[in-house]
């Protein structure tokens, strides 16, 4: 969300007003990251852990200035850390949750956030990466019951207006309208246009509107690989590529991002560029099936046998009901020599296509 770096500008800000009594690496780490120089901060923040591991402000700078340099796993660890020393580290618990929520840790992300909604009720940026969470993990009846509160406060509140016009599709258009009302030239209201355009198959249509979308909210993550969709849809797959490689700049942590520009680059040949895609999709949760999938696709017509088995292996376990995981899984086994495994394979495959009709 945009008004991410905002937020977390005006946090250094405070950081930096802290109280005159604080220790001399923790004024200049506030100093640094107010000036947005984050390495120097999270220099000034470790040398004062190393003396102090329990300091509070020191392990809050710290990761800050690591989100900021989108070093989101160190910087759970950091406040994980910090979070059992000091359980009630102001802002600890929210921005734990905004670390997870960037590395595809979606459920860790909800548990972290709930934790700052407790503590903080009527904060919104909290509310609303709660409410993303859980639209990203398909809970939308939970997304919309965290938006209904924020949005009962405020009506006008665009950004809360998009996620409920994406949790809830029978709301989509009164939500979609709203926004029209409020800020017609807006981000939120591109992208509720381009939004309603694909789902109408008005591709055309749907392309100016994200690029409008993206003109508003350049840094924006989603709206590129949103736009990457409808080029797939055209059949412009160089055009699909370059919006997702502008996605992974922005959120380098997108597994739908690196799982679709993996797919694309699978299809194109590019087996490398595949894999190396596949295996940061492979490590989110919510993508992590399909990509174990494709990457045991490239592995195996790449040549390399067992990395195909071991990937699919992966596939077969996470969705066990998968009729063509097992299929590629019996191709990989039998290109090893193992006769007896391809056989089970193709078997189990059969038994899944005959109980889903064919299909």
């Amino acid at each position: 969300m945009r008004l991410l770096a905002c937020f977390l500008f005006l946090f250094s800000i405070a950081l930096a007003q802290g109280p005159d009594g604080a220790p001399e690496h923790i004024k200049s780490g506030n100093k640094a990251l107010a000036q947005g120089e984050w390495i120097t901060a999270e220099h000034a923040f470790r040398d004062v852990l190393a003396s102090d591991p329990g300091s509070a402000g020191a392990c809050r700078g710290l990761a800050i200035a690591l989100i900021r340099q989108n070093r989101l796993a160190d910087a759970s660890t950091v406040l994980e850390t910090g979070l059992r020393t000091a359980p009630t580290l102001p802002g600890g618990y929210f921005l734990l949750g905004l670390a997870r929520f960037g590395t595809g840790d979606l459920k860790g992300a909800i548990i972290a956030l709930r934790e700052s909604a407790d503590r903080n009720p009527n904060d919104r940026q909290t509310m609303l990466y709660l409410a993303r969470a859980y639209f990203l993990l398909g809970e939308r009846a939970q997304c919309a019951g965290v938006l209904e509160p924020l949005l009962a406060d405020s009506r006008n509140d665009v950004e809360g207006l998009l996620l409920l016009s994406q949790a809830e599709p029978e709301r989509a258009e009164a939500a979609g309208k709203r926004i029209l009302q409020l800020a017609p030239d807006s981000y939120e209201a591109w992208q509720w246009q381009a939004d309603s355009f694909e789902k109408q198959e008005r591709l055309e249509e749907a392309v100016r509107a994200y690029r409008n979308a993206i003109g508003k909210a350049p840094a924006q993550a989603g709206v590129n690989f949103g736009l990457s969709r409808v080029y797939v849809k055209l059949a412009d797959y160089e055009a699909a590529r370059q919006c997702l490689r502008r996605e992974l700049v922005l959120n380098p942590f997108s597994g739908q991002a690196s799982l679709l520009l993996g797919t694309l680059e699978l299809l194109d040949g590019g087996f490398d560029d595949a894999i190396a895609h596949l295996k940061q999709a492979a490590s989110t949760p919510a993508t992590a099936a399909d990509a174990w999938l494709n990457l045991g696709r490239a592995y195996f017509r790449r040549g390399n046998a067992a990395e195909a088995c071991e990937a699919l292996r992966h596939a077969v376990d996470l969705r066990p009901d998968s009729a063509i995981a097992h299929y590629q899984l019996s191709l990989a086994w039998r290109r090893l020599g193992k006769t007896a495994e391809a056989e089970a394979s193709m078997a189990e495959f059969q038994r899944l296509r005959a109980g889903s009709g064919g299909q």
